[in-house]
C-alpha cells in the first residue's frame, strides 16, 4: 500500500485545515494514523513534536488547540478558492489567475 507523505509539517497542515474557527481540532494519534497510513506511535511522535515546538497544545484525550491561532481571514480564503477554481491546464502548463492579474494584465 502506498504511504502518504508524513511529517510534522503535513500533520500541522492537516490539523489547521480540519480545526474549527477557534483553532480546536478534535482528533488524536489514531485519527492521524488512519489519515496518513502510519502507526499510532509515529502519529503520536508527530503530535508530540508539534507540542514541543509550541505549535499545538493538548487540551483533552482527543482534542488539540493551535496555540498561535488567529481568526481565519474569510476574504483571503475566498480569494484562494477563486484562484484554485481558475486554474486550468493549457498546452501542458498550469495557469493561475488572481484578481490583481485580472485587473492589471501584463
Amino acid at each position: 500500500m502506498r504511504r502518504k507523505y508524513f511529517g510534522e509539517e503535513y500533520v500541522f497542515e492537516f490539523i489547521w485545515q480540519h480545526c474549527d474557527n477557534d483553532g480546536v481540532w478534535n482528533g488524536n494519534d489514531e485519527t492521524l494514523a488512519a489519515k496518513f497510513n502510519v502507526t499510532k506511535d509515529t502519529a503520536y511522535d508527530a503530535l508530540s513534536e508539534l507540542c514541543d515546538r509550541d505549535l499545538i497544545q493538548r487540551v483533552g484525550t482527543a482534542t488539540y488547540i493551535i496555540t498561535r491561532w488567529r481568526e481565519r481571514d474569510e476574504a483571503a480564503e475566498e480569494e484562494l478558492t477563486r484562484v484554485i477554481r481558475t486554474k486550468h491546464l493549457s498546452a501542458g502548463r498550469v495557469k493561475t489567475s488572481t484578481a490583481w492579474e485580472d485587473e492589471n494584465p501584463a
